[in-house]
This record gives structure tokens, C-alpha cells and sequence, in this order.
């Protein structure tokens, strides 16, 4: 479903909300799919992986790094 939306055009805010769900809940392959299109911003990314990491996601952490 994610894929559709990213290819119908979502919008930046919508895809970085997505990638902070799927980091903080541990998703790894959304978050993978959500990286890939390159939309989120640097400071997006920085929160989630401050939360991952507090959360002990190790392969989200690493994902992000």
C-alpha cells in the first residue's frame, strides 16, 4: 500500500511520518522502502533514529546510520 501511495505522489510530511511509525514500531522493511525514495529530511531522520535507538531497535538503528 505504501509503494502505491509513494508512486500516486504523497506528500513529503506524509512519507516522514510514515518512516518515524515504521522506526518506532520497529518495521524494517517499510522503513527501507520509505528511505529509498530519498524524501525525508535530514532532521526527520535524526529524530527517528534518537527514538529507535532508546527503543533498542538495533536494525532500525543501523538502517539509518
Amino acid at each position: 500500500m505504501v509503494s502505491i501511495l509513494l508512486k500516486a505522489g504523497a506528500s513529503q510530511p506524509a512519507c516522514e511520518e510514515a518512516l518515524l511509525e515504521a522506526c518506532l514500531s520497529g518495521q524494517l522493511k517499510m522503513a527501507e522502502l520509505l528511505l529509498s525514495w530519498e524524501i525525508v529530511r535530514p532532521e526527520v531522520l535524526a529524530s527517528a533514529l534518537i527514538h529507535a535507538s532508546s527503543r533498542g531497535l538495533l536494525d532500525i538503528v543501523e538502517l539509518l546510520i
